[in-house]
């Protein structure tokens, strides 16, 4: 089943009420209309991949739903109709109140967007856009697990109720398997022009001229290499992969690569022999074959090389 973060959100409106926030613009004479967004229940528990920055969920909160347990920084942005930044708040799992939006605006059309993720992100907070672990203008580690949605509301001077029902996992996995990778082997994996930043406004990745775009894929284990993608969509992103090595006879560096395409909430399987001849029917791309399952990581998509 595709996880998703299923989310409520109420809007009431009420006159003469202040907003007292120092992350959203000061408040004004102008009538102000309480925005209220409660998200909670996953459909099924989070599971991200290990990462020391994941902040665990503060035990003192007794209203808090239990399904944001894995849960630690919600990013609640409010734009107009053309991508400009109204109000924005984050939230980090230690606050009281945490799954709980509360904000004051005027009467108006905006985009509401809401992302959601198990450990903290990098954020250009004025633009609404989070960016990838860099040092220096290169990648160190993927995006975390991120969960996404954003709904057009319209504001008035009377009450309004506006549901946004599900947060949709924007993420995508990568596994790499080099069957026969033994201790000695040198051998490196990377994805090519990874998406740095995520816009919140259309929640779509991109890349940087500025920024470096190759993400270095994290052995988990021998000849087992897997991280989190963002250069994926709901229809596929056409991906190169990169598998770097040394022969063991001459000792010189080579370069494997292949061509896959990356979908949300799917995981794609890359696997195959780098130092035997292989011999298949069926080929893909060269030396990889390709499969896509829908699922998360159940009948995986597999790439033979």
């Amino acid at each position: 089943m595709k996880q998703k973060l299923l989310v409520g959100l109420l809007l009431c409106v009420v006159f003469a009420c202040t907003k007292q926030n120092d992350t959203t613009p000061p408040v004004t004479n102008q009538q102000k209309s309480v925005l209220k967004i409660s998200v909670a229940d996953f459909i099924q528990k989070v599971k991200p991949m290990p990462t020391n920055s994941v902040r665990k969920s503060s035990s003192a909160s007794t209203a808090r739903d239990s399904s944001l347990t894995d849960i630690s920084d919600i990013y609640y942005y409010l734009f107009s109709q053309d991508g400009q930044v109204v109000s924005y708040k984050h939230q980090t799992s230690q606050e009281s109140n945490f799954g709980t939006i509360s904000d004051s605006i005027a009467a108006g059309t905006y985009w509401v967007t809401v992302a959601a993720s198990p450990a903290e992100i990098d954020l250009y907070t004025s633009e609404g856009i989070l960016v990838i672990p860099m040092f220096g203008n290169q990648i160190t580690s993927p995006f975390p697990d991120i969960f996404y949605n954003r709904q057009l509301i319209t504001v008035g001077q009377e009450p309004v109720s506006v549901s946004m029902p599900t947060l949709d996992r924007i993420m995508s996995k990568l596994e790499v398997n080099i069957q026969d990778m033994a201790p000695s082997d040198s051998v490196s994996v990377t994805v090519m022009e990874e998406y740095q930043l995520i816009p919140l406004f259309t929640g779509n990745g991109v890349n940087s001229v500025a920024l470096g775009g190759d993400l270095s894929v994290t052995q988990r284990s021998m000849g087992f290499f897997s991280d989190l993608v963002a250069r994926s969509t709901s229809t596929g992103t056409r991906t190169n992969l990169n598998i770097h090595y040394r022969e063991r006879s001459t000792q010189n560096m080579k370069t494997k690569s292949v061509e896959v395409y990356m979908y949300r909430n799917r995981t794609t399987v890359v696997s195959g022999k780098l130092f035997q001849p292989v011999v298949a029917p069926d080929r893909v791309n060269g030396d990889f074959t390709i499969t896509v399952n829908k699922e998360w990581n159940n009948n995986p998509n597999v790439v033979d090389f």
